[in-house]
């Protein structure tokens, strides 16, 4: 028997044609799966950063709802101390308006009750000028009887 060169010859190119060929499918399936890894990985990242900017937005408006919610807030306290704030005022000035009337009627009543005092006191002197005019006058008259008694 005659061993043939030729067909193992054939048979080794062949051998590492196929042996090439599944190192080439090896190497495409790796880099392909590489690929997919890298893809998903991509993928992943760009979700992240996605949910991470929707949180950051939502933060954003939450902070800009509470920011709203206090200026309001404030602005409504502001509104009440300043009703509270006129309304005392009002109240004050009613409450100084309310004593002057009465401190008015008060120096008018007692403007009233000193001058009545004083024509009281008035009465009072020209009554006793009277009487004493009137005694004097008396006294005279007894005084000029006398005389004429004596005469």
């Amino acid at each position: 028997m005659e061993f043939d060169f030729d067909e193992l010859d054939q048979a080794e190119e062949r051998a590492a044609k196929i042996a090439e060929d599944k190192l080439k499918q090896d190497r495409e399936l790796a880099e392909q799966a590489e690929k997919a890894a890298a893809k998903v990985a991509e993928d992943k990242l760009k979700q992240e950063l996605k949910q991470e900017k929707q949180l950051a937005e939502q933060a954003e408006k939450v902070a800009a709802k509470a920011a709203e919610d206090k200026l309001k807030q404030e602005k409504q306290l502001a509104e009440q101390a300043e009703k509270v704030a006129a309304k005392a005022a009002e109240d004050k000035l009613k409450q100084e308006k309310k004593l002057a009337e009465q401190a008015e009627k008060a120096a008018g009543a007692k403007a009233a009750e000193d001058k009545l005092k004083q024509e009281k006191q008035m009465a009072e002197q020209a009554e006793k000028a009277a009487a004493a005019k009137v005694a004097k006058d008396k006294l005279k008259q007894e005084k000029q009887l006398a005389e004429q008694a004596e005469k």
